[in-house]
């Protein structure tokens, strides 16, 4: 979440380079931020998708195919971006470009809510796991209903 701030904020620099003008040092400011933030965000993706590569048979496959559609918007939005730089201003587009990481930002929660729903739906647990723990001591025990 902190990745994504942070890369959704990056794009102010560029916005804040655009209104001040040419400025070399306001330049390398918002490239080296851009860069840095971009970085962090790619770590936190690779490590998201990694844990989502969980069958050890198809884990290249997966991943493959999940960084491939993870790349589908990224390639596919970008042919436009020209013309809305051009309709709309620098300044203006890196601020829409800041406010479209929202939507994104949003999702990790449900994210986890949804796993955290299915880790205890997948496991036989509900409310905290007593289910598992009440049948692992019956078993340990012997007894049984």
């Amino acid at each position: 979440m902190v990745a994504g701030i942070l890369q959704a904020v990056a794009n102010f620099t560029f916005s804040w380079q655009a209104w001040i003008g040419v400025n070399h040092a306001a330049l390398a400011l918002a490239i080296s931020t851009e860069n840095f933030t971009s970085a962090m965000g790619t770590v936190v993706f690779i490590a998201y998708l990694s844990a989502l590569c969980t069958s050890p048979a198809h884990t290249a496959t997966q991943f493959a195919l999940l960084t491939a559609v993870a790349s589908f918007g990224r390639t596919t939005l970008a042919s436009i971006t020209g013309f809305v730089a051009a309709a709309t201003g620098w300044v203006v587009f890196f601020a829409l470009c800041a406010a479209a990481a929202i939507p994104g930002l949003l999702d990790p929660v449900d994210i986890d809510q949804a796993r955290e729903f299915r880790g205890h739906r997948a496991k036989g647990t509900d409310r905290g796991g007593r289910v598992l723990r009440r049948a692992r001591r019956r078993r340990a025990s012997g007894t049984t209903d």
